[in-house]
């Protein structure tokens, strides 16, 4: 028989060792999550924003961004491998090799760390994951901190909501929309801003904005870049430059001196005509937060669908362009050199008036041109005699597509073409342009 105090000491004993046992237990658990959450010094790359929160809110500041912060070294890989890789490793947790598309309109709150870079998902109209995922590559692409927007327009609506200029400077602004939306704006304020293409740098001052378009839609007139900036800046003014006509794939305007540069997405970054979408990008970080809060305000973001298509098209979006600006050469080139055509549009001629600056930005040409015929019904004609070009107003698209712009801009000249140039062959599109020009 056993002793009872035998038994009572060791009921004692194992007592004490479960005690013992728990409490090292947790303490080790505590110390595990404590080291592995904790990020190695170094830049704040994806993983630092995964495993540190405060690194996170320390970045992003008081703004519900769902951009990623532009990388240390944005140049670091070349345009191709970029649109391949630039968002690699966005969503760790996934072994998606595509990206995957979320449609959620709202997220489950919790208390566990971020686990991406976008920062922490609450509603779909401050961020969410498809779009902070295409808003990190473009502004890698680019080379600032991206925000997506429904359209190009409510892009550039944005800038002028967030920054209430007092007074806009537009140079070279040539698409009707752009110009409406200024005007708009103008109008909105009730006389409060004043906007012109005849201000001199010399009234500008902090509450100034200078607008442009380079190169212009659609006759692909330059600015100097370079030599605006440093008069803006002087005023301490802003410059916002419309670079869809050139794409990241030509030049970025921020590495010339912009501080904003805007696209609409529908055109050549998507790609496709089957995505309407824009985008901002600021250079300084500065002024981030506020076009993030302005975006959030009025609402005018990007879906998740049209944020998942334009990711996809971004893909291939080096090469598309690289086949695009060589085919355009080519056509420039036929074009100028046909009878029936009076003027070609495209700076990479020596015969265009932006043709020196355009080669101190690019060697390449824009994809997109115009060119005048010698009356206005050929140009009202020309549209129905071609086989392979596309009749239609948009432009960037794989397709070749071509405008009577005269139709949609009164501000330019009755016998004025605007050309976008896609994927097809470019001596078959040579050949349509000389059968359908020779029937004119």
């Amino acid at each position: 028989m056993v002793p009872v105090g035998f038994v009572e000491g060791c009921g004692v004993g194992l007592l004490v060792a479960l005690v013992v046992w728990s409490t090292f237990y947790v303490v080790g658990r505590s110390w595990r999550r404590r080291n592995t959450r904790t990020p190695k010094a170094g830049p704040r790359t994806c993983e630092a924003f995964l495993t540190s929160p405060r690194a996170m809110k320390a970045a992003l500041s008081d703004a519900k961004a769902s951009s990623l912060k532009r990388r240390e070294d944005p140049l670091s890989h070349t345009l191709d491998t970029t649109c391949v890789r630039g968002d690699h490793g966005f969503e760790p947790l996934l072994t998606d090799v595509a990206p995957p598309v979320h449609v959620s309109s709202v997220f489950e709150e919790t208390d566990e760390e971020l686990r991406c870079v976008g920062g922490r998902y609450i509603y779909s109209r401050d961020n969410q994951p498809t779009r902070s995922r295409v808003e990190g590559l473009l502004g890698s692409l680019i080379g600032g901190s991206a925000l997506c927007f429904s359209s190009g327009s409510a892009a550039i609506t944005c800038v002028l909501h967030a920054l209430h200029p007092e007074k806009i400077l537009t140079l070279n602004v040539g698409y009707p929309g752009s110009r409406a939306i200024v005007a708009d704006y103008v109008t909105l304020m009730q006389g409060k801003v004043k906007a012109s293409n005849k201000f001199s740098f010399d009234e500008l001052d902090c509450h100034s904005l200078v607008y442009t378009e380079v190169p212009s839609n659609p006759t692909c007139d330059m600015v100097d870049i370079r030599a605006v900036a440093t008069k803006v800046h002087a005023k301490r003014a802003i410059l916002l430059v419309d670079c869809t006509f050139a794409t990241p794939f030509l030049f970025s305007s921020l590495e010339l001196g912009a501080d904003i540069e805007v696209h609409s997405c529908t055109k050549f970054l998507g790609g496709h005509h089957d995505t309407l979408g824009g985008v901002l990008v600021c250079k300084d970080y500065m002024l981030y937060p506020s076009m993030a809060r302005r975006r959030t305000h009025d609402g005018g973001v990007l879906g998740s669908f049209e944020s998942w298509l334009l990711l996809r098209s971004l893909r291939t979006f080096a090469v598309r362009m690289q086949r695009q600006c060589s085919s355009a050469q080519i056509v420039a080139t036929f074009l100028s050199s046909h009878p029936k055509v009076k003027a070609v549009y495209n700076p990479c001629l020596p015969s265009h008036s932006s043709h020196v600056i355009w080669k101190t930005c690019t060697t390449h040409a824009p994809p997109c041109f115009a060119f005048e015929l010698q009356t206005a019904q050929q140009a009202q004609e020309l549209p129905n005699k071609l086989r392979l070009v596309t009749h239609c107003t948009s432009l960037g698209g794989v397709e070749t597509t071509i405008i009577w712009r005269y139709k949609y801009d009164q501000s330019v000249s009755q016998e004025m073409m605007r050309v976008s140039i896609g994927l097809e062959d470019p001596t078959e599109l040579v050949a349509d342009f000389q059968q359908a020009l020779d029937s004119l």
